[in-house]
């Protein structure tokens, strides 16, 4: 008899011992005096944000990266008190939600700097325009 449940279907396991392992080692290749950002947007690629956060933490990562700032807001509504840097650009809305949360904005505009000095935002990081015309000074 066929099943409808989800986990008879598919599921996704996540072995947390080998994403620790995989941290260490791009750490350890990247050198001492380099931070780890790990990105856990998109709901940590869909293998969870949240569980991908709690099993890196105590390795100390810089910060975790996001892609929005809802995303963000939703790992500081679970306690996640470590930097959390939004790496896409952000509209005014976005920034809002980035100085309510404490986030870390990308910011890529004189507009979005203006915005972001204006609301009493704290640190942010230069976004910088490579060649691909996405976004960025």
């Amino acid at each position: 008899m066929m099943s409808n449940e989800l986990r008879a279907r598919a599921w996704v396991e996540v072995d947390t011992g080998a994403l620790r392992e995989n941290y260490r080692t791009i750490a350890a290749r990247a050198g001492g005096r380099t931070a780890v950002i790990p990105m856990v947007k998109a709901d940590g690629y869909g293998l969870g944000a949240l569980m991908a956060v709690r099993t890196l933490d105590e390795l100390e990562p810089l910060a975790y990266g996001v892609a929005a700032a809802s995303e963000g807001a939703a790992l500081r509504a679970a306690g996640v008190t470590r930097p959390i840097i939004v790496f896409t650009p952000l509209s005014f809305d976005g920034l809002e939600t980035a100085a309510a949360h404490h986030l870390t904005p990308a910011i890529s505009s004189l507009d979005q700097l203006e915005r972001w000095a204006a609301l009493g935002g704290g640190g942010f990081h230069v976004e910088i325009d490579t060649g691909m015309g996405r976004a960025g000074f």
